[in-house]
C-alpha cells in the first residue's frame, strides 16, 4: 500500500476494491508504530481528494492507472492575486 505523509499529514493510495480493507487496518497500524491521529483530520476514501493544496482526481483516466493533479480554485485566485500586485 503506497503510503505517504507531508509533516504531520498521513495518506494512503489504494485500489477501489481493495479500500475497505485498508481503511480498516489503517488506524491500527499507525496506533502500532506510535503515530498519534487527530480524528477530525479523517477523510473517507475518494476517486478525488485535496492534498496540499491540488486536487488530485483518479477519475479521469482511471483505465489508464493517471492521477491528475490541478490547483485548487482557492489557489489559483491566490496566485493570480499575488501576480496582479506585480
Amino acid at each position: 500500500m503506497p503510503t505517504s505523509h507531508f509533516y504531520d499529514d498521513l495518506y494512503a493510495f489504494d485500489w477501489e476494491h481493495l479500500v475497505v480493507v485498508t481503511l480498516q487496518q489503517m488506524h491500527p497500524f499507525f496506533r502500532l508504530l506510535g503515530f498519534r491521529l487527530d480524528p477530525e483530520k479523517d477523510k473517507l476514501p475518494s476517486l478525488s481528494f485535496l492534498l496540499l493544496g491540488a486536487i488530485l482526481d483518479s477519475t479521469a483516466q482511471i483505465t489508464d492507472a493517471v492521477l491528475m493533479a490541478r490547483p485548487h480554485p482557492d489557489r489559483v485566485l491566490k496566485i493570480l492575486s499575488r501576480l496582479e500586485d506585480i
